[in-house]
């Protein structure tokens, strides 16, 4: 169960949100882009501009956020890593 931001620090949200990524991907559950955060959406990416599926921004707002802060949301920058050299 993911924490409510009702006293819990950043980092502890963070932390059990990471994990439960991490789970969800072991059991072969939704892909989300450890370089972005996006979670991939087939739907989205036929029609991106609609905010739609999973992500809470559209395909191309995503693009944008990509190029100023590293991930598809400012909020989201710390759960991002660089891209290594062949995802370039």
């Amino acid at each position: 169960m993911l924490l409510k931001n009702e006293g819990y620090s950043r980092s502890v949200i963070n932390a059990q949100l990471n994990e439960l990524i991490k789970q969800n991907k072991a059991l072969g559950g939704f892909e989300i882009c450890d370089v972005c955060f996006w979670q991939y959406d087939e739907v989205a990416q036929n029609m991106p501009n609609r905010i739609i599926g999973p992500n809470k921004v559209s395909l191309n707002t995503a693009k944008r956020n990509y190029k100023l802060y590293g991930a598809i949301e400012k909020h989201l920058m710390n759960m991002v890593r660089p891209p290594y050299e062949d995802e370039i």
